[in-house]
């Protein structure tokens, strides 16, 4: 499994859930943020609590790709500029609740309103109803995965 992270992160760290939400709680109209994305992940929460009760809220949980494969073509699509580091992770405490959705749901779809668009790709995103790239959640109180080769795109065999 793989992660994307703003910085380097030495063997052994966890990486703890819920910076992304954390990231979100803090937009402020005046400041920081983009509603777009807040209004996006609001859709996304209330569509989990309908759909998939028991799956890691996006907004308390840790991302990661399952493949290198996913992972570089996550790269293509919505880190263009490598700005992140890529890290090889396993996972250190099981049974964590988790979801695994496709990232193509979280793409505007400019044939639709908002609204309604966003309210469909929420609902098919936690029924698992779409291919693509993957996304794994997992949420737990403490640690959640541990770091084990930082590395910056080299390939992984």
């Amino acid at each position: 499994m793989f992660h994307w992270s703003p910085i380097r992160l030495r063997k052994g760290s966890i990486v703890e859930p819920g910076n992304f939400g954390r990231m979100i709680r803090r937009y402020r109209p005046d400041q920081f943020g983009d509603g777009w994305r807040l209004a996006r992940e609001l859709l996304f929460e209330q569509a989990r609590e309908a759909y998939a009760p028991k799956a890691p809220s996006r907004l308390n949980a840790c991302f990661m790709c399952p493949t290198y494969d996913d992972a570089m073509r996550y790269q293509a699509a919505y880190a263009p500029h490598f700005l992140q580091v890529l890290h090889e992770v396993e996972i250190v405490e099981h049974g964590a609740s988790q979801h695994a959705g496709a990232l193509i749901l979280l793409d505007e779809n400019q044939n639709m309103s908002f609204l309604d668009s966003y309210r469909r790709q929420a609902r098919d995103y936690w029924e698992g109803r779409a291919r693509g790239i993957a996304n794994c959640l997992r949420r737990r109180r403490s640690g959640l995965f541990g770091c084990f080769d930082p590395f910056a795109f080299r390939p992984h065999h």
